[in-house]
């Protein structure tokens, strides 16, 4: 049986598309322990069918993207008028936009099929971990003792997806470009979003929004990573004001469990 025969026999009229961020899976949206909110168990109750989708974590981004471009297109092909929403997380938001990006480059035509979309904690800019990581390997090349140089290099072996996550990075071409230190310069946004109903929820990991906050982020995400695609992107739809939720007070994993992300996805979809 596909997922969409599935998705038949439930019964129900609606559905949500799950994609996680990195390290993560189905249970990412599950409730696990009483203190989880479990965003696909609470929507499901309200008549969502859930899709939970898995990818290859190490693979380039651009690699996700052209293979969830597919599966929409094949699943819209299956069922034209498919009720279909989308949640990412983290780098799950990098992997939509990618398979979007694509999805505009062929024209395809479930884009304007595409009810709501949500990206919640996208790295769209990139992410400091990732970077300190990075320049700590070079410089550790650069030292004068094999030992160093050594651990240095197996250090820069990281896979193909954190390189890109570094400077987020949706494109095939962008990565091509070989040398890392060229992609500080890459543009990140392509008009991926400008069609879409999307809606994006971050969080800032102080109790408030200072200069503290503008390295570090959500902890995980810098700040202007994190909001790079507010006034690009949010602020240029209609109503903007519904379109970005920002939480102070809470880490890049804590945003998940927040009743004011439940409850901002809820009024977005229209539910109630």
């Amino acid at each position: 049986e596909t997922v969409i025969d599935l998705y038949r026999k439930s019964g129900l009229n609606k559905i949500i598309l799950y994609v996680p961020g990195l390290f993560c899976d189905e249970k990412l949206w599950m409730k696990l322990a009483e203190e989880d909110m479990g965003i696909g168990d609470y929507f499901f109750n309200l008549g969502y069918y859930p899709i939970y989708i898995r990818y290859n974590q190490g693979a380039h981004i651009s690699v996700n993207g052209k293979d969830l471009h597919e599966l929409l297109a094949k699943l819209f092909a299956i069922e034209p008028n498919l009720p279909l929403n989308i949640i990412t997380y983290s780098q799950g938001g990098l992997v939509l936009r990618s398979a979007l990006y694509y999805a505009k480059q062929n024209s395809a035509a479930y884009l304007s099929k595409l009810q709501k979309v949500f990206i919640i904690s996208s790295p769209n800019g990139g992410s400091y971990i990732e970077k300190i990581g990075f320049w700590a390997g070079m410089a550790m090349q650069a030292s004068p003792f094999f030992i160093l140089k050594i651990i240095g290099f197996v250090g820069n072996l990281r896979s193909d997806a954190i390189k890109d996550l570094s400077h987020g990075i949706i494109r095939e071409e962008d990565w091509k470009l070989g040398n890392q230190l060229f992609r500080y310069r890459s543009e990140q946004y392509f008009g991926e979003l400008d069609a879409i109903d999307a809606y994006q929820a971050f969080s800032l990991a102080g109790e408030s929004d200072n200069l503290f906050q503008s390295f570090f982020g959500d902890g995980i995400i810098e700040k202007w990573s994190i909001e790079s695609l507010t006034e690009k992107v949010f602020n240029k739809k209609p109503n903007p004001e519904s379109r970005t939720l920002k939480l102070l007070g809470k880490n890049h994993f804590q945003i998940l469990n927040a009743p004011e992300l439940i409850t901002f996805i809820e009024k977005n979809l229209g539910v109630g």
